[in-house]
């Protein structure tokens, strides 16, 4: 497709886009639409199909409104509030964002989530004094400006006169802060107005100011130009109190010189030994960073002692934390009154379903596996310090930089003309960096030069050493993606022109901060180390080149650029990481998965921050979850979770038919996506082996009561993390019994029918006797005949139905999920509204719970000080012997 084909498409899924604007869509309307627009921009048959394809995958996108934990004693406000107002800033905001292509179910999903996270600000419109804690928990690069911008438009259309934005510690963060906040919240550039705040500065309008100039009204008291500081005498000027009518807003650097400046120009707005009355909203972003105190309570750290200090200026407060990390919040000491600890709320956002995390990179959802950064040990080692002198570079590094330029040359192709980027962080050492950016430019002008001056030549057969290389690096990486060698070797010179290799440190930063000129260029090969680590964007990331270790958790996760969403161009990504760090990865997104999965457990329970203990999964070597002296109020409890020789059934079910209809839907997605198996010689259906990981996903979407907090997804994690190649494969069998005959993905069985004892608090309890399984049913469905055979002649004086059913577990070849599709009876009639089936399951671990040591089953869990006190931890994941008896009777 040639760029004016692409600009058509473009033009037609943008106009498009605009017309169905918060919208369902119809396929019929959906046609005609794109046939009327079509015409409008001469668009062929073609070219019409494709816009229709792009249009149906946003369609396709779906996110899940996530789950809060709250405070008791809340009083709801917002219906009431929202009753007499227009939402004018908000309506604009989503308007903007469908303009920009945010999937319909996406943006609809994002309404409720911002709904939901502003009523738990507070109400601004409420008197007296009041400060309010919270914390928002999203995924690294998922959109977490976006919804935080949608909070900050309805909290102002609601009332919030001041908003503070902390936007990390560097100015190239802030000022791309900034730059989202005018076009997202402000709707002016900042960059024309500078620091001139009378009507008689220039205005050029963006984002939400130009679908709207009206609500273009905002005080933007910081700009892209210039933090906020004791210099700037017309911003300190500025009055605002209880009669102020535009909402006021400032981005600024997590700096001690910035937030003193800040308070002291609050502290001028209140009468003398006053607070100031009107409602602030100060949010957190990486507030996990340099945000919570690590010193003393008694000399507070810097930045933390000027949050709380700000905080207090106002009588009417509310602090709202933004993290994708959040260890380092949840440790903060909840009985110190006035610090930072989330004791109103937590909010765990969900990300959308096209987004790129850990799971679809590291867990082998990746279109591309990762690549082993060959070389790097030796010229940039673990470790290295910052004389390290660089001469050259490791040729992995070369490949990937071909890499780069191959996949900018395909998606010029493809008519893609979006923000291209390749990430190289290796050192944390600005020494480091420099080298390494200076050989990088040096490597790459002789690229340029070999395609601006060989690449005809070599189309007809000449040789060059270059280009060749290019040419092997397609081959090795992009020869399936579609596009053929002969197109790309002509696109390369278009591609590699529009590349810049640039430098992001902190001495770049504070050249930055100084009044340098700083924009990201639209195609960019960035070099550096911590700056490029945290918060800041690099647009349209295709390539990653990775080679660093931390020594906290959260510093590694944040250091993850390449998670968001790459629409388009997914199939072009590469990163390069060492297998080890890239395992680290996967434990840190595990213990993230227990915090969110213990956070639905506290919803379930109506538990809150403050009466609930959280656990956090400790790395089993030297990975810190966060910096120590952020952990200086935790204890680190070691608990031996050994599921060796042991068994686990999920007998305590939801009367929640959403619940159980959900669960209905994960077997029949199970059964899809592994087939139909084959019957045994008692009707079980054995769907066959599968990895640990789609049974570790199972476990943790099973929707049980919530009080069995054991079936979280800490026993998932612990299905995912065994490292013994026994335990990494797993059979699966759905269990037939003598119930009434029903469909699950295309196979048919017999439902096993089971008694069922309901309480008043929703718990639906499979059989009397805390089981859903016979004794028999393992020897049954997971033994051979020979293997039933044996066990008979070596123990001939055994009534095979007395015998407990751990007895067979070290004859098993494997661990093994048995899921029960439960045809309930209840004790009275009539019983509760229940589906049917009931789905409930059993996990069964292989070998002997009495022999052998099961030291490497230790899980090392660090506590908040909720936990401490409470003296509380995770449930044990393991049935007893005494559990391991009978079972239940075979049908009822």
């Amino acid at each position: 497709m040639n760029s004016d084909s692409q600009e058509r498409v473009t033009r037609l899924v943008t106009v498009s886009t605009a017309h169905f604007a918060g919208r369902e869509i119809e396929e019929d309307s959906l046609d005609q639409t794109l046939a009327l627009f079509g015409q409008l921009y001469t668009c062929s048959p073609e070219e019409i199909q494709q816009a229709k394809q792009l249009l149906m995958d946003r369609l396709s996108v779906k996110m899940d409104a996530g789950v809060a934990v709250v405070a008791p004693a809340f009083r709801p406000w917002l219906q009431e509030a929202m009753a007499g107002t227009t939402l004018e800033r908000w309506l604009a905001y989503k308007q903007m964002l469908s303009q920009e292509g945010l999937p319909t179910n996406v943006l609809r999903t994002m309404d409720k989530q911002t709904d939901r996270i502003v009523e738990l600000l507070g109400d601004p419109r409420a008197i007296g004094n009041w400060q309010r804690r919270g914390l928002i928990i999203g995924d690294v690069q998922s959109g977490k400006t976006a919804t935080y911008l949608g909070i900050l438009n309805k909290a102002a259309d609601l009332g919030y006169k001041l908003i503070i934005v902390l936007a990390g510690n560097t100015e190239s963060l802030r000022r791309q802060t900034q730059l989202r906040v005018d076009e997202g919240f402000i709707g002016r550039d900042s960059r024309v107005t500078g620091a001139r705040l009378t009507s008689a500065a220039k205005t050029s309008y963006v984002g939400i100011g130009t679908i709207d100039k009206s609500i273009a009204t905002a005080t933007g008291l910081t700009t892209q130009l210039r933090d906020f500081g004791k210099k700037n005498q017309q911003v300190l000027n500025l009055q605002v109190g209880a009669s102020t009518v535009n909402p006021h807003i400032l981005v600024v650097k997590k700096n001690k010189a910035v937030l003193n400046a800040v308070q002291d120009w609050l502290r001028s707005q209140a009468a003398t030994g006053k607070s100031l009355d009107l409602p602030l909203l100060l949010l957190d972003d990486e507030s996990d960073y340099a945000s919570v105190n690590t010193s003393g309570e008694d000399d507070p750290t810097a930045i933390n002692k000027a949050i709380r200090s700000i905080l207090e200026r106002s009588s009417r407060a509310s602090y709202l934390a933004f993290t994708a990390t959040p260890f380092a919040n949840i440790f903060i000491d909840e009985s110190v009154e006035d610090d930072l600890f989330p004791r109103d709320y937590i909010y765990a956002l969900e990300a959308p379903s096209n987004y790129v995390g850990p799971e679809s990179t590291f867990g082998g959802g990746s279109l591309s596996e990762p690549l082993d950064p060959v070389g790097a040990a030796a010229t940039f080692p673990f470790g290295h310090k910052s004389q390290l002198q660089v001469d050259n570079l490791p040729e992995s590094l070369h490949d990937a930089t071909r890499s780069f330029l191959i996949a900018c040359a395909i998606r010029d192709i493809r008519g893609d003309r979006g923000p291209r980027s390749m990430l190289v962080n290796v050192s944390r050492f600005v020494n480091v960096q420099q080298q390494v950016h200076r050989l990088l430019q040096s490597y790459f002008a002789d690229l340029l030069n070999a395609i601006e001056f060989h690449s005809e030549s070599f189309a007809h057969g000449s040789f060059n050493e270059l280009l060749s290389l290019v040419r092997s690096t397609f081959e090795q990486h992009y020869a399936w993606v579609g596009e053929p060698w002969e197109d790309v070797l002509s696109a390369l010179s278009g591609a590699a022109r529009d590349v810049s290799v640039t430098l992001h440190n902190s001495k770049v930063d504070r050249a930055i901060s100084e009044g340098d000129p700083w924009e990201m260029p639209r195609s960019v090969i960035a070099v550096g180390g911590d700056v490029l680590s945290r918060g800041l964007t690099l647009s349209g990331l295709t390539v990653s080149y990775f080679y660093r270790k931390a020594a906290a958790a959260d510093t590694l996760m944040q250091m993850a650029r390449w998670f968001g969403y790459r629409d388009g161009y997914h199939d072009l990504c590469r990163l390069w990481i060492d297998p080890v760090v890239a395992a680290d990865f996967m434990h840190v997104d595990s213990s993230i998965r227990e915090l969110r999965a213990e956070l639905r457990v506290m919803h379930a329970l109506n538990l809150t921050p403050r009466d609930f203990g959280i656990a956090v999964r400790d790395h089993p070597d030297a990975l810190l979850i966060t910096a120590r002296n952020k952990m200086k109020a935790t204890s680190t409890e070691t608990k031996t979770v050994s599921l060796v020789g042991r068994s686990l059934e999920s007998v305590k079910l939801s009367s929640d038919l959403s619940s159980q209809q959900a669960n209905i839907d994960l077997l029949d997605t199970l059964v899809a996506e592994t087939g139909v198996g084959i019957l045994d010689e008692n009707a079980n259906r054995h769907l066959g082996v599968v990895g640990a990981g789609v049974v570790g996903e199972f476990v943790e979407k099973f929707q049980t009561h919530g009080s069995e907090i054991s079936l979280s997804s800490s026993l998932a994690a612990h299905v995912r993390a065994q490292s013994d190649p026994a335990m990494r494969q797993w059979d699966v069998v759905v269990m037939s019994g003598k119930g009434a005959e029903i469909e699950i993905g295309q196979a048919s069985l017999k439902m096993t029918r089971r008694k069922v004892v309901t309480d008043d608090t929703g718990l639906l309890r499979v059989s009397d006797k805390g089981r859903i399984a016979s004794n028999l049913d393992v020897a049954r469905t997971l033994l051979t005949p020979d293997q039933r055979h044996q066990f008979a002649l070596a123990n001939p004086d055994v009534d095979p139905s007395r015998v407990p059913e751990s007895r067979y577990f070290g004859l098993l070849r494997r661990p093994a999920i048995m899921i029960y599709p439960i045809e309930p009876t209840f004790p009275s009639t009539p019983g509760p509204s229940v589906l049917a089936p009931l789905v409930s399951y059993k996990l069964v671990f292989p070998g002997d719970s009495t022999k052998g040591n099961h030291s490497a089953n230790s899980v090392r869990y660090v506590l908040n000080t909720v936990a401490i006190k409470a003296q509380v931890f995770l449930q044990e994941l393991i049935l007893t012997d005494d559990d391991d008896s009978i079972g239940v009777d075979d049908e009822v």
